[in-house]
């Protein structure tokens, strides 16, 4: 969708660009709109790249998937899960 804008799509080794363009009316407010979820996402893996490292791997996983269920989980953190063990 990006791309068949006036924006353009560049990508060189691991680094993805995305360029968005102004264009007529209201879609200028849109590409907005993609730029700022495109900025936060960058942040979001930034962060999780420099501390991945000192998470386990449920950690990492745990916040991704937060973020993944942000607007369903209301902005909280996924809890941990609670093991119900048998007894007997």
């Amino acid at each position: 969708m990006i791309s068949q804008s006036n924006g353009g799509n560049l990508r060189s080794s691991h680094i993805v660009e995305v360029e968005i363009t102004r264009s007529r009316g209201g879609q200028f407010r849109q590409a907005a709109k993609i730029q700022e979820m495109l900025n936060g996402n960058s942040m979001f893996l930034r962060a999780l790249m420099e501390g991945a490292e000192q998470l386990t791997s449920v950690q990492r996983w745990r916040r991704i998937l937060s973020k993944v269920f942000q607007k369903q989980l209301g902005g909280r953190p996924l809890k941990e899960p609670t093991l119900a063990l048998k007894a007997g």
